[in-house]
């Protein structure tokens, strides 16, 4: 019997980034936001941000709306939990452009 070489493992090299899709993005928005914000993102009677009326809010930083969503958030309206756990950085990248097009909002 010959022997076998072995090659040590290499870990998997990581993907470049994705431009945030917006399809994607609704999709983990029906998911996991609409029970606070509603399907239309008005913030079911006030208890979280109305998108449709102060969608200044969208033109915050992609970053600091990536930190809202997973880190959480205490405004004016309520108090938002962290959807760290659930939502990965790419998937509230998507979240907030589903959001920013849903809206009518461009950053640029």
């Amino acid at each position: 019997m010959g022997a076998v070489a072995c090659e040590a493992s290499k870990p998997p090299s990581p993907q470049p980034p994705r431009a945030p899709d917006p399809v994607l993005g609704q999709r983990a928005f029906e998911r996991n936001c609409t029970s606070c914000h509603g399907a239309d993102g008005r913030g079911m009677n006030g208890i979280a941000a109305n998108f449709a009326v102060e969608s200044d809010r969208l033109r915050q930083p992609t970053e600091t709306l990536v930190k809202h969503i997973r880190e959480g958030y205490r405004g004016e309206v309520g108090i938002m939990p962290p959807w760290g756990s659930v939502v990965d950085e790419q998937g509230a990248k998507d979240i907030i452009a589903y959001l920013r097009q849903a809206h009518g909002v461009s950053v640029d």
